[in-house]
């Protein structure tokens, strides 16, 4: 996905918390579920919440998604907000912008995995969209 396309992008914002809140904290949100609106041509940008320093991240689980021939999704990658004073920077929470491009109409439904890093790690929790995409 070309970077100069995301001039006027729509940011979906997941709001959270404390770090405790945050998905690897103390209290986990196993599932959420969200539905959106779009449009065939113009970029989503999902933002995800997550301690990636702690070895955990976020994956696309392709067999539970659907309607993936319509989309194309590319993980921008991390960034930090400003840390609150005194916290190191090994437990600040971090938000993975993950970018959508809705390429044609009709229903897409992405689920996404927070896991740690290790081999045969179960997801800690699962987040998914339903968007469905109209036509330019």
């Amino acid at each position: 996905m070309n970077a100069k396309r995301f001039g006027a992008v729509l940011v979906i914002v997941i709001p959270v918390g404390l770090a405790g809140c945050w998905p690897g904290g103390d209290d986990v949100r196993h599932e959420k579920h969200f539905t959106l609106q779009a449009r065939a041509k113009e970029p989503l940008v999902l933002k995800l919440p997550g301690l990636p320093k702690k070895g955990f991240s976020w994956r696309l689980n392709e067999s539970q998604s659907t309607g993936l021939e319509r989309v194309g999704v590319e993980q921008i990658g991390w960034s930090y907000d400003s840390a609150p004073r005194g916290s190191g920077s090994y437990t600040r929470p971090a938000v993975l912008r993950v970018a959508v491009e809705p390429r044609q109409p009709g229903a897409v439904h992405l689920v996404f995995e927070y896991v740690r890093n290790t081999a045969g790690a179960a997801p800690s929790a699962r987040w998914s969209w339903d968007i469905d995409i109209a036509p330019r």
